[in-house]
């Protein structure tokens, strides 16, 4: 991906260039742990601020947020849990999708 050999300044200024097309680029769950693998954390709240509700038509379960944050390091994984805290109530439907959640969030 054109975005591991970019430095941190320069992954940003693409970030920004693109957010927009965003829905159209990130088109699953996996494409977003291709883009987040790649960012720093800030990078990577702003890239889930900037998706907004398409979001919600990549991350449908807890079980898809589970196995998104068990893609990324623990800065990562607390900086898309901020962006997505308020949808997190709509996906966790269970205790064990409570537990497979917190797993990775607390995992420091």
């Amino acid at each position: 991906m054109l975005l591991q050999s970019l430095p941190n300044e320069k992954i940003t200024i693409v970030c920004k260039a693109i957010k927009s097309h965003f829905p159209v680029i990130i088109k699953s769950s996996v494409d977003l742990v291709f883009l987040l693998h790649n960012l720093n954390p800030y990078q990577c709240h702003e890239a889930c601020l900037s998706m907004g509700e398409h979001l919600k038509t990549l991350i449908r379960s807890a079980n898809d947020f589970r196995n998104l944050l068990l893609n990324l390091n623990t800065d990562k994984c607390r900086e898309v849990y901020q962006a997505m805290k308020e949808y997190l109530p709509t996906i966790i439907k269970s205790g064990s999708d409570i537990s497979n959640i917190l797993e990775y969030l607390n995992n420091e």
